[in-house]
């Protein structure tokens, strides 16, 4: 065969594969696929961060059968969500996506067909579709606007985070705490249970509570976050007795003839008013359908810059490493109350300092501490661990108020732990009000459980003498009221069992008084119980007899006032 002849079988050949291939058409190459994009919004579009817009895609192939078509939904040129269609010809897909804003701002969506342009398609132009969505900056928060403010005997005003929200629930669930009650508004009951079913949806909370002159109380608070009325409305009606009715934008709820609940959204906010009226005369609808002066907000802000200490520890008066999740700012009979919440690993904590209130004793000691002490030469501090609403203080949680007393200032921190850390919650709070007030030397504490000893013998009179907390040593004046002596062997003297007996072999005649010293053993765990109470036993001799007696020793405990 010359070269022509095999030049001729092949470019025959060469005619046969192009016409194969143009027969199979698209099914290779791709070249007939005609697919079109949309992307709309579907409902109610969104205006303020936290609101959530649906998206349909709609993707129409108008040509041959395509597989493996990648589908991109972005915003603001990122990735958001990828998926892989199979679309038989001449039909259409519709997927739905849902995004929830975070921010003001301008949103750029798009759904792109075949991003990789791995497909041979036609219009590159159609597999595009875009939509633009501008959202909002919210209302400036001024839930003063929402209440009167006029006639007020005291306010408090708050903000609080989503964790926040959660803290302020676990404060109010377990004590009645008056700083903390008001965060929830005169429908305590009523609002904590929206807060606990509803704070992992709440990102900020600002809120203020007001009380007047004729006895009625009005809360506001507004709420940002995917919170949102329908789901206030459902936690409304779950409460026996209430009732509700719908007014425009307002839905209304009655919990009892003095307390109603209104709730709406409006301006980027689900906004909440509580209204408890005395005279049963009105209702928070009443409220919620007017406008009022905001002049309380203003006042508690000047108030405040007005007092450079109470800024300063209001700005500084926290753990380092911790989380701020919120602030409160009270205001009754000319004394302000500033106080943060925050939290750590370790627990909650809330910090607040006053102006002082009449009738607190500010000399060099005499007020009395129910509790644990720390003294240090300038810094003095009490800390008393808080029974609980039902009186218990028996939680695997404890709240740990640790108070000082300034010339002019009185200073708190609440610290709820774990019991077992209530001792190291009254240390840091007196290292961070040590820290606070350097420059300052707050009041000294006196005790006011008194150390005392029992022997089980009514011939055997115990009465304390002293105890040396350095080295754990105690002094107790023993009396005899046998009619022949008395001769102590040894006392053992322990928080728990387990430790030494000390030898004494020290004999009292009759009717007279020794002072016994021995050592008793702890287990050099601190302890926040106030009074330590270790267990004694008295092994002794009388009329050639030996005999042992239980017995107790309690000891203040102020182990802990010398830590610096």
């Amino acid at each position: 065969m010359d070269f022509k002849e095999t030049l001729v079988y092949v470019l025959i050949a060469a005619i046969i594969v192009v016409i194969v291939l143009f027969a199979l058409g698209g099914s290779i190459l791709g070249s007939n696929y005609n697919v079109n994009v949309s992307l709309s919004p579907v409902g109610q579009r969104a205006v303020y961060p936290y609101q959530t817009s649906q998206f349909a895609i709609n993707v129409t192939n108008n040509g041959s059968k395509v597989n493996n078509l990648l589908l991109g939904f972005y915003i603001n040129g990122i990735s958001i969500s990828t998926n892989t269609l199979s679309i038989p010809a001449h039909q259409s897909v519709t997927l739905y996506r849902n995004y929830t804003y975070t921010a003001s701002g301008n949103y750029s969506f798009q759904a792109v067909a075949d991003p990789g342009h791995v497909l041979n398609i036609k219009n590159r132009q159609s597999t595009v579709s875009s939509f633009t969505s501008r959202i909002m900056q919210p209302q400036t928060a001024d839930v003063y606007s929402s209440i009167p403010n006029s006639n007020i005997t005291s306010t408090q005003e708050f903000t609080l985070s989503g964790l926040g929200t959660y803290g302020g629930v676990a404060l109010v669930g377990r004590y009645n705490i008056t700083l903390f009650n008001q965060l929830f508004g005169p429908s305590q009951g009523v609002t904590t249970k929206i807060f606990q079913n509803l704070a992992s949806r709440i990102v900020y909370a600002k809120g203020a509570y007001i009380q007047y002159a004729n006895n009625s109380v009005a809360y506001a608070v507004w709420l940002q976050g995917t919170v949102n009325t329908q789901l206030v409305n459902n936690l409304l009606s779950s409460f026996v007795g209430s009732s509700m009715a719908q007014y425009n934008n307002i839905t209304y709820t009655r919990i009892s003839n003095t307390l109603s609940v209104c709730d709406w959204y409006n301006g980027g906010w689900t906004k909440l008013i509580s209204y408890y009226n005395n005279s049963r005369q009105g209702t928070c609808m009443n409220l919620a359908q007017a406008s009022f002066n905001s002049s309380e907000s203003a006042f508690l802000a000047n108030s405040l810059l007005s007092n450079a200490n109470l800024v300063n520890y209001q700005t500084n008066f926290y753990y380092t490493n911790s989380t701020q999740l919120g602030s409160i700012l009270s205001y009754s009979g000319n004394s302000m109350t500033a106080t943060r919440l925050f939290n750590n690993t370790v627990g909650l904590f809330a910090s607040s300092i006053s102006a002082l209130p009449p009738g607190i004793n500010t000399s060099v000691s005499g007020n009395l501490c129910y509790g644990l002490i720390y003294n240090n030469g300038t810094t003095h501090v009490c800390s008393v661990v808080l029974p609980t609403r039902n009186g218990s203080i028996t939680l695997p949680f404890e709240l740990v108020k640790t108070t000082a007393i300034l010339p002019k200032y009185l200073v708190n921190v609440y610290s709820l732990v774990n019991s077992t850390l209530a001792t190291i919650a009254h240390i840091n709070a007196a290292n961070l009000i040590d820290v606070l007030t350097k420059n300052s030397t707050s009041v000294v504490w006196t005790t006011g459980f008194q150390s005392s000893c029992y022997i089980e013998n009514p011939l055997v009179g115990c009465k304390f003498s002293k105890f040396n907390y350095t080295n754990s040593t105690a002094s107790l004046n023993i009396t005899n009221t046998y009619k022949s002596s008395l001769k102590i062997k040894s006392i053992s003297c322990e928080l728990v069992p387990g430790f030494p007996t000390d030898t004494i072999n020290q004999t009292i005649a009759a009717n007279k008084t020794a002072t016994l010293k021995f050592k008793c053993y702890n287990p050099q765990v601190p302890s926040a119980a106030p009074i330590n109470q270790y267990t004694l036993n008295m092994t002794y001799v009388v009329n050639n007899a030996t005999s042992s007696i239980p017995g107790l020793l309690n000891v203040t405990n102020q182990a802990l006032s010398s830590y610096t």
